[in-house]
C-alpha cells in the first residue's frame, strides 16, 4: 500500500513534472512521481543505468549502450531453470 506523502517542489521542478504528466496520457502527477523517483533511486544503486523511454515504454539501459533485459538475457541461467 503507498504511503501517503507531502512533497513541496519549486516552480521549475513542478512545471517539468506536469509536461513529463502531460506528454504521459493515463499517468497521473502521483504515478509519475512515483516512477521519477523510485527511477532516481535505482540510478543511484546502479550508476551505469539509466531509464528511456522507448517504442514498449520506458525501460533501463546501460549508458552508451543497450537495454537491461538484453544484457540479462545474454547471462547463462542457473541450472534447474
Amino acid at each position: 500500500m503507498a504511503a501517503p506523502t507531502s512533497v513541496r517542489f519549486d516552480a521549475d521542478v513542478a512545471a517539468r513534472l506536469a509536461r513529463f504528466v502531460a506528454a504521459r496520457p493515463g499517468l497521473s502527477a502521483s504515478a509519475a512521481t512515483n516512477q521519477l523517483v523510485d527511477e532516481a533511486l535505482r540510478c543511484q544503486e546502479h550508476p551505469l543505468v539509466v531509464f528511456r523511454d522507448g517504442p514498449a515504454g520506458r525501460r533501463a539501459r546501460l549508458i552508451g549502450g543497450p537495454d537491461v533485459w538484453e544484457v540479462a538475457r545474454a547471462l547463462p541461467r542457473p541450472l534447474g531453470t
